[in-house]
């Protein structure tokens, strides 16, 4: 299933319905979500996996992943600032 975005988010939705403590599914959608672009769920999902499981360093290295792409999305769209002397 490479590259069915949709099928994946599906079978991870289900996942945490029915084993809601399972950390890495709500990693993998939080992914899932990044990958769509949808911030917010993103970021509701990671905030779920700490909540199974504070100490699990996927959540962070995953997180952060999801920060430097919206800062680069964010860097994007600024316009360059211009100095004046």
């Amino acid at each position: 299933m490479i590259g069915d975005t949709d099928g994946a988010k599906a079978d991870l939705e289900e996942s945490v319905q029915l084993a809601p403590s399972l950390t890495q599914s709500w990693v993998k959608i939080a992914s899932v979500y990044m990958e769509q672009g949808d911030a917010t769920k993103t970021f509701e999902a990671f905030e779920e996996a700490e909540k199974k499981n504070a100490s699990d360093p996927d959540i962070y290295y995953h997180r952060g992943q999801g920060n430097g792409q919206i800062l680069i999305a964010v860097l994007a769209l600024t316009p360059p600032q211009c100095s004046s002397s």
